[in-house]
């Protein structure tokens, strides 16, 4: 099922946007003085996508849900001080 919608820590529902993980992404590797590819941001937005949406078929996933995939998903990149 595809993710449409999210709910943000203050409870409210919202409507899911990807860009918003990719732009977390690219701030916390350039916090971290980490390079990439331009393209890396898009790939693991896409598979964070497909795992939340794997995961959260039965309810809307909150924003905490879909940082901690984003966090495995740069550790298992070996990317553990972005993550």
């Amino acid at each position: 099922m595809e993710i449409s919608k999210i709910k943000k820590r203050n409870g409210t529902i919202v409507d899911f946007d990807r860009v918003r993980i990719e732009r977390a992404i690219e701030k916390a590797c350039v916090a971290t003085g980490v390079t990439v590819s331009s393209e890396f941001y898009s790939v693991v937005t896409d598979d964070v996508t497909t795992l939340v949406e794997e995961r959260f078929e039965e309810r809307i996933p909150g924003v905490e849900d879909i940082q901690d995939v984003v966090e495995m998903m740069l550790a298992e990149r070996g990317l553990l001080e972005v993550a």
